[in-house]
């Protein structure tokens, strides 16, 4: 029995997105992983940086009072003049010692030693919360031997140096418990006033050194080292002090030789994987001539990232687990709605055809519309063309009956010559008949001149409309045209139009287009501006824009309109007054005329006085 084709596309299917979802499931169980466990290194990192800038930033302000400290005694006048003669008049120099042991806690020693490395004066930090003492001058040692003495009395007078930081040693044996002392010292000469020698200030540690092991974490360890290598500080206390206490191999060399590399060619490291972990350090200098640095470390042992990396496994098998469900429900919903497609398919397919023929009958609907608004555009066309034959018949009425009455008279005129020609003529006949005709001649005249006037506005106006070529023509005779042809209109309605022409120069257009612009806006004033309003008025106004265009402005000072309405206004079909026969495409037609024929732009806007204005720019010369 062979299955059905369906079913058995649908079980391959169902097999692909299986697979699909299981290798996507473990791909983004890794990327999670991975993402994780970055996150975790760079958030490390981020907790190291910080660190080793508090760290840096404790130690500069140690070195710093260390600095002050020397700063004072250099300035204080008693120590100066005990300096400068060798002798002591009274007790303030030791006064002046004693006050700055006692205001920084920190000072071991503090002390003047001659050129030849001989103490001359020393106060030492009391024990035990005793004051400090002044040693004797018989108790008062030769230093020309040691490191810290032959290398400041070396350095220029205002240098401040800066010793190797190591254990404090009393009597030739380290003092215990171990107190890290750093000592500093200025030199003493011409330059200020004083006789050579040293200013020394031994300064205890400490207090900084367990201010600084408060800082260490689970994660994060510090160490300090020195320039050679030596832990000053680690973790492990065996390894501290290697060169005080004779342990040479106790050095950062010994323990990763590649990191301590690292850390001499680089001045910052961040984050750099080495077999003890996760590593960062910032070297800084503790001297004035840059021969003395420090390297503050601070790593996060293999073992505390460990746990990151766990929980970052975790977090990765459980995303994977979760992209696994959902792809599956998502598969599961997938599989039952494809049945439930195929059954709606034919049913769509039945739909479709249903909208193919109501598509078909719409578009059928459609053109028979766009076939009556032709039909309706073209009956606006006619109208207005009617309203302007009208006009230019009621304008041709005044001088042709003016004409008849002038024609009807010179009959009466010549009748009345030849009775008197058959009756006997008289001088004073023939005068009368002279005068008369010179008289009638010039009023048919005028009045045929009048009516010759008329016809051509209306030729004009005639022939621009039917043609399509671009010609020439004066802007100023467009309108007075325009406003000639709808003059019955115009006086019917009761309006005063002015006009302020300044386009002096001929332009290249479509006249005939213009002037149905003009038209349509005249109609649509006096259709739709003034209602029961006694002053009526319409302005047409004409100047030259920049960009070589042409500016004209038709306002009128009727009701204007709704702002709700002005976005709207140039749409077809839109207008107040269908009631009253209008089609609402006058201004529509419009817009059409100005941006598509005459490739320029129009704007309604209500006026602040009150009415609405049309704004419309276009080229002088239309090019195509």
């Amino acid at each position: 029995m062979s299955q059905d084709p369906v079913v058995n596309r649908l079980r391959q299917r169902l097999f692909l997105i299986v697979a699909f979802v299981l290798a996507v499931s473990v791909f983004g169980g890794w990327l999670v992983q991975r993402e994780m466990i970055a996150q975790g290194k760079r958030q490390l990192v981020e907790d190291q940086e910080a660190l080793l800038v508090t760290l840096a930033s404790q130690f500069s302000r140690e070195i710093g009072d260390v600095q002050r400290i020397l700063n004072i005694v250099l300035n204080d006048s008693h120590i100066r003049a005990f300096v400068a003669s060798g002798k002591r008049s009274d007790d303030e120099p030791e006064n002046s010692l004693r006050e700055l042991v006692l205001a920084w806690g920190n000072i071991l020693q503090l002390r003047w030693l001659d050129d030849s490395g001989q103490e001359r004066l020393r106060m030492d930090h009391g024990i035990g919360g005793r004051q400090p003492v002044l040693v004797p001058e018989t108790e008062l040692q030769n230093k020309a031997q040691r490191y810290y003495f032959i290398d400041g009395i070396s350095a220029p007078e205002d240098q401040l140096y800066v010793s190797r930081i190591d254990l404090n040693v009393e009597r030739g044996a380290i003092v215990t418990p171990y107190q890290p002392t750093l000592r500093a010292s200025v030199r003493t000469g011409d330059a200020s006033g004083l006789r050579p020698g040293l200013f020394i200030v031994n300064y205890d540690l400490r207090d900084l050194f367990a201010s600084l092991r408060k800082l260490e974490t689970d994660e994060i360890q510090l160490m300090l080292v020195d320039e050679d290598g030596y832990f000053l500080m680690h973790p492990q206390r065996v390894y501290e002090w290697g060169r005080d206490t004779g342990n040479k191999g106790h050095t950062f060399a010994a323990l990763d030789e590649t990191a301590w590399r690292q850390l001499n060619e680089r001045n910052v490291i961040n984050g750099l994987d080495t077999a003890q972990g996760i590593l960062s350090s910032q070297k800084v200098n503790v001297d004035d001539a840059g021969n003395r640095a420090l390297y503050f470390v601070v790593r996060t042992p293999n073992e505390a990232f460990l746990g990151i990396e766990q929980s970052a496994y975790f977090w990765g098998g459980l995303s994977a687990l979760l992209i696994a469900l959902i792809g599956f429900a998502a598969a599961f919903y997938d599989q039952r709605n494809l049945v439930l497609q195929n059954s709606l398919t034919r049913k769509l397919q039945d739909e479709k055809r249903a909208l193919r023929q109501t598509n078909k009958k719409l578009d059928e609907n459609i053109n028979s519309l766009k076939l009556m608004q032709d039909e309706l555009v073209e009956s606006r066309k006619l109208s207005a063309l009617g309203m302007m034959v009208a006009g230019v018949a009621h304008e041709l009425n005044t001088p042709v009956g003016g004409a008849l009455i002038v024609t009807s008279g010179l009959e009466g005129d010549l009748r009345t010559l030849n009775r008197n020609i058959g009756q006997g003529l008289t001088r004073q006949a023939l005068d009368d008949y002279t005068e008369s005709a010179a008289v009638s001649l010039n009023l048919l005249n005028r009045n045929l001149k009048k009516a010759k006037d008329v016809v051509d506005s209306f030729k004009r106006l005639a022939v621009d409309r039917s043609g399509e070529e671009l010609i020439s023509f004066q802007l100023a005779q467009v309108v007075e045209d325009v406003v000639l042809s709808m003059q019955p209109l115009i006086k019917n309605s009761a309006i005063s139009i002015s006009r302020d022409i300044t386009v002096r120069d001929e332009l290249i257009g479509y006249p005939g287009v213009l002037s149905q612009i003009v038209q349509n806006l005249l109609i649509n004033s006096i259709n739709h501006a003034f209602f029961l309003q006694e002053s009526k008025s319409v302005e047409i106004l004409a100047e030259a824009a920049e960009g070589n265009k042409i500016r004209l402005v038709f306002q009128d000072n009727g009701k204007g309109v709704e702002e709700e309405a002005l976005a709207r206004l140039f749409d077809p079909f839109v207008t107040s007054a269908r009631g009253s026969g209008s089609s609402g495409l006058g201004l529509h037609l419009v817009h059409q005329w100005v941006t598509g024929v005459m490739h320029g732009s129009v704007k309604a806007e209500n006026r602040e006085t009150g009415g609405l204005r049309f704004v419309i720019l276009f080229p002088a010369r239309i090019q195509v």
